[in-house]
């Protein structure tokens, strides 16, 4: 079966290929152009158009996203149909796409790794959303489990991020309609204010037991940056905490600055800080997240079990020491 759908898939890829061309041609344009037009993160639409293809290949529920792929003006829906329809074509008839399809553990790669990402997220905050007060969203660009995952959770949401990605993200919901639920957003220059007082000033209470997410956030911070973020996350998650947080190997890191990411310094957006996950990827994740005062409760590890292959990042969910 698995044959016969990339099979498959190939050669609508190929019957397809002008509108797939001109469909990513659009795409290309809304994410990067666009995107630098208003001073936006490029990055961030990578991760909704992920998700709407999640959406559109029944893999996982996300009707926001959709709504919110549609009003973005960075976004190009219909570039993206165009691009989906091989896609679609082959999970209407096998009910999956290799794509898209989860991963057997250990043995993701660069193509497949953000299903198995979101996958261990959404899990974990369904896990614990009870236990916590608040959740912080860090970095939250065009994510919308506030509004899908979380709606009608007893927590209250916080997202982070940067002015001009956060304006046009509210704008867009706005004109898609989205409700907002109890979702506090706060705008932050990460590199010259002190996002936890912002926080605070915005209504966070450092007292209650929080959730913090941090998905795509480590990589784009300095070692001592990012190091310092998870000594704030402990310092200020309250009783209970939890955080949530994606971590990669720094070969990765410079693989992507040295190759296709440099598309993204059009943005100026690049990617910083990883780990050395060549010898020891759990021990290398289980020394800075214990150096930052946290203990791991759990460690999935991706890509390491890959012929020939050392492990290219890891998911983790750490609480207080």
């Amino acid at each position: 079966m698995k044959f016969l759908s990339g099979l498959l898939l190939t050669l609508l890829y190929i019957v397809f290929l002008p509108l797939v061309i001109i469909g990513t041609l659009i795409q290309a344009y809304a994410e990067f152009v666009v995107s630098r037009r208003y001073g936006a993160s490029a990055t961030a639409v990578e991760i909704i158009t992920y998700r709407l293809l999640l959406h559109e290949l029944r893999t996982r529920e996300d009707h926001a996203a959709k709504a919110l792929a549609k009003a973005l003006p960075n976004v190009s829906y219909w570039g993206c149909w165009l691009f989906l329809i091989p896609m679609i074509i082959v999970n209407r008839l096998f009910g999956t796409v290799p794509l898209v399809a989860m991963p057997e553990k250990g043995k993701e790669s660069l193509k497949n790794f953000i299903t198995p990402r979101t996958a261990f997220i959404d899990r974990h905050l369904m896990d614990h959303i009870a236990a916590v007060d608040q959740v912080v969203i860090m970095g939250a660009g065009y994510d919308t489990r506030a509004y899908g995952l979380l709606r009608g959770a007893d927590v209250t949401i916080f997202e982070l991020d940067e002015a001009n990605t956060q304006r046009l993200k509210l704008a867009a919901l706005d004109r898609a309609v989205i409700e907002r639920g109890d979702v506090t957003y706060v705008e932050v220059d990460f590199d010259h204010e002190s996002w936890d007082e912002k926080l605070v000033q915005s209504g966070f209470d450092p007292s209650k037991s929080t959730l913090f997410l941090l998905e795509g956030v480590t990589n784009y911070l300095e070692k001592d940056a990012a190091l310092e973020t998870l000594k704030t996350v402990v310092r200020i998650g309250g009783p209970g905490g939890r955080i949530i947080l994606d971590l990669y190997d720094q070969s990765m890191m410079d693989s992507f600055n040295s190759g296709a990411a440099r598309v993204f310094k059009y943005t100026n957006e690049s990617f910083k800080f990883g780990l050395n996950m060549a010898a020891d990827p759990e021990l290398a994740v289980a020394e800075i997240i214990e150096s930052a005062g946290l203990k791991c409760l759990q460690i999935q590890v991706f890509g390491h079990k890959r012929k020939n292959k050392s492990a290219f990042m890891a998911m983790v969910l750490a609480g207080p020491a």
